[in-house]
């Protein structure tokens, strides 16, 4: 006999909910905390996004000319993989 995961699920939780928290660039924000780099702290007080600033350092160019495939994504890369 095959169950699903969906119905396992569902039959055991017949009044809950789920939740989905998405907390923007989470990690990145600790290691400024913890680190007290002055850059990641000017970029998050700043409500900016450490990726694009990341992007904009590594290819050189200004934030309107970055796009996300090309160089926001390989700069997600670099920042993840130092912290």
């Amino acid at each position: 006999m095959e169950y699903s995961l969906k119905e396992g699920i569902g039959g055991m939780m017949t009044e809950c909910s789920f939740l989905a928290i998405d907390l923007s660039q989470i990690e990145l924000r600790v290691a400024a905390h913890v680190s007290q780099d002055p850059t990641m702290l000017d970029v998050f007080r700043n409500d900016g996004d450490m990726h694009m600033t990341t992007a904009c350092h590594m290819f050189g160019l200004p934030p309107e000319k970055i796009e996300d495939k090309a160089h926001r994504r390989p700069a997600k890369t670099v920042n993840f993989g130092t912290i």
